[in-house]
């Protein structure tokens, strides 16, 4: 790609990022005229979150998923944006000073800033390589990229087989979609969960900041994103634990501020229902925090507030209930919900165990959960669930509000983490993906850490700050199965961390004037910007150089021979990381081959006419079939290999290449 190409592929991205933060300025200005600040850029990020992923999947839904169509919606809707809403005014009463006391404000710039630069380390080893996470290649970035090829969201992506993660919502697939549009490629994908960080960050200081313990909610956060099952999964990856987070971290934030008044409630039920439609495990809390509103609507017998925050909810987070429902009978095809239909997923019957099923089992203890927590949250993961989910359960004795509320959400969503299927995924007896889904627990953390800042108030906040520093630093040292700190890319990390120090310094210089920290803001953003484009064509000729090209994935041979082709349709069978085989443009049509159900199921063909019938229909010009685990070839490949119009072009220890040079015969199967 050429200097002027990438430009043209940057002024799209510029336009949809300016358009919705313009005019999510304005609505915020009308809506929440009493937030300034901090909470008051919060509710601007997420009222143009929601812009720009509202209107791709509205358009996605009719099959205009493209960057002219993206690009003119969301400058479209910024334009009524900006008519109807106002600028933001100065409220009255005294000036908040922005400012943290001076020794939590260096526990909190010293956590952040490591965290930044240990996350950066692990941004920095996927641009070298590729995006690698088993997850992100098996379904979140083909979810992506057939976005991009078909122009369409709305039907089902079958990239699965007997699980019901095909159903599940993808806000942030539409998100990394849209900055796939204008390049063709995925070059920007490894950095979107920095800004997700960047984000939760902002949420959990805003958070604390209601109950005057920033610093303490700060350094939490920062805690929990520093724990290896975080650091080592989210960064550079297209995974979407810390983007439902973020959202919810957000929602629980600006409903501090709203102050019980209509308009900001509705900001925040908005974030609320962006973190729904992102993932489902923020489902419980999110329940909890819209049964305490009704709570209080029918207390206080106003139920316009309660009314907006249902209303939004629904808007953020009922796109893919409506599309689920539609497809299959059901909104929630994951659960078996009354009069609606189910799909069967055979793999989830079979593996899907919950923890609480082995909570008395002394042996799965010794060998896979005291080991797992160990390896997910460091050393001190003994101490660490303690203290934040202790800050839950103290959280309750506060008087009611907001508090409270965020302090019952953590415990339950602790529970429905503990109840939750596939928590304990693998055969009975042998919960052996328990370690990789304690990823499903973070949010009942992130909680905790927001009700521990409401529980220690400016009283208790110098303490317990020194209490979660002293966790951060030995979770930070812990090494074992998953080293934080990737020592090939230490010097990014640095670089980062040293970056992040001194714009916090900055930051907290220019708060003496605020016309001071706005220009600062704007002088910030404009040398991003400008560094940004600047280097980022070089970054993104490193990057399509090396993704896939060097190894890191299940099959790396067969991921490398996928790099020199382009425009072919592609089956694909027995392994699920497929997202390699879409080619470093995007532009081959992957498919894993299965039986699709007339109840919306997902399974793997069970005899060779089925399978060479499925190829034969789709067609496919290769068929890939691979076993990661084992050199024995699946049955798969000796289906197509015995074809007379299969030409095997690769053959591994793990995986073989066929080339189809006419149509499969299903008669002839042997």
């Amino acid at each position: 790609m050429t200097f002027g190409s990438y430009l043209l592929g940057v002024c799209p991205l510029v336009v949809i990022a300016a358009s919705s933060l313009v005019g999510a300025h304005r609505v915020v200005g009308r809506v929440a005229p009493t937030w300034r600040g901090s909470v008051a850029l919060l509710g601007q990020l997420v009222v143009a979150i929601a812009t720009i992923t509202l209107t791709g999947c509205l358009l996605g839904a009719v099959g205009l998923f493209s960057t002219r169509w993206v690009t003119g919606g969301v400058l479209l809707a910024g334009a009524a944006m900006v008519a109807w809403g106002r600028p933001s005014g100065e409220p009255p009463g005294p000036r908040p000073s922005g400012r943290f006391p001076p020794l939590e404000s260096v526990a909190a710039m010293g956590a952040v800033a490591v965290v930044v630069g240990q996350w950066a380390t692990r941004v920095a080893a996927s641009y070298d390589r590729g995006i690698t996470s088993a997850d992100s290649l098996g379904y979140h970035l083909p979810w992506a990229a057939r976005f991009v090829q078909t122009g369409d969201v709305w039907p089902v992506h079958y990239a699965l087989q007997g699980l019901p993660t095909n159903f599940d919502p993808a806000n942030a697939q539409v998100l990394t979609a849209i900055t796939m549009l204008p390049f063709g490629n995925d070059v920007l994908a490894p950095l979107l969960n920095l800004g997700w960080l960047a984000l939760a960050l902002l949420a959990a200081w805003c958070a604390g900041q209601r109950w005057g313990a920033g610093a303490v909610a700060l350094v939490g956060l920062a805690l929990v994103a520093a724990t290896p099952i975080l650091a080592l999964s989210q960064p550079g990856q297209s995974l979407n634990d810390l983007a439902a987070i973020a959202l919810l971290l957000a929602a629980v934030a600006l409903l501090a501020h709203a102050e019980g008044l209509p308009g900001p409630t509705a900001i925040a039920g908005l974030a609320a229902g962006l973190a729904l439609g992102t993932k489902l495990n923020v489902a419980v809390p999110i329940a909890v925090l819209t049964i305490s509103l009704a709570a209080v609507a029918i207390r206080a017998r106003r139920w316009r507030p309660f009314a907006l925050w249902a209303a939004c909810l629904g808007l953020g987070g009922g796109f893919w209930l409506v599309r689920n429902l539609v497809a299959v009978g059901s909104p929630l095809p994951q659960l078996a919900l009354p009069f609606f239909s189910q799909p069967r997923f055979s793999l989830s019957e079979l593996a899907g165990h919950t923890t609480a099923e082995y909570l008395t089992n002394g042996r799965i203890w010794q060998e896979t959960f005291r080991p797992g927590l160990r390896d997910a949250f460091g050393l001190a993961w003994p101490v660490l669930g303690i203290v934040l989910i202790g800050g839950g359960v103290a959280s309750l004795r506060l008087p009611r509000g907001t508090a409270r509320a965020v302090g019952a959400a953590a415990l339950a969503a602790a529970a429905g983490y503990i109840i939750t299927p596939g928590t304990a995924f693998g055969l009975a007896g042998h919960p052996v993906f328990f370690r990789e889904n304690l990823r499903i627990a973070v949010p009942a953390l992130a909680l905790g850490a927001v009700a521990l800042a409401a529980v220690s108030g400016t009283r208790r906040g110098r303490a317990t700050t020194a209490v979660l520093s002293g966790i951060f630093l030995v979770t930070e040292l812990s090494g074992g199965v998953w080293p934080a700190w990737p020592l090939a890319f230490w010097g990014v990390g640095l670089a980062a961390a040293i970056t992040v120090a001194g714009a916090a310094l900055a930051w907290w210089w220019a708060a003496r004037a605020e016309a001071h920290r706005r220009r600062l803001a704007y002088g910030a953003a404009a040398v991003v910007l400008l560094i940004g484009a600047a280097a980022g064509h070089r970054v993104q000729q490193r990057y399509l150089d090396r993704r896939y090209a060097v190894g890191g994935t299940a099959v790396p041979e067969v991921d490398a021979w996928a790099r020199s082709v382009h425009g072919a349709r592609i089956a694909a069978a027995g392994y699920f990381q497929q997202y390699p085989l879409y080619g470093l443009d995007l532009s081959n049509h992957v498919q894993w081959i299965g039986t699709i159900g007339t109840d919306g199921s997902f399974e793997r063909t069970q005899s060779c006419a089925e399978f060479r019938r499925e190829v034969a229909n789709g067609g496919y010009d290769y068929v890939v079939v691979a076993d990661p685990r084992s050199t024995d070839a699946p049955i798969e490949a000796v289906w197509i290999s015995t074809d007379s119009g299969a030409r095997e072009v690769l053959h591994t220890a793990h995986a073989a290449v066929f080339r189809i040079v006419r149509p499969p015969n299903p008669q002839r199967c042997a």
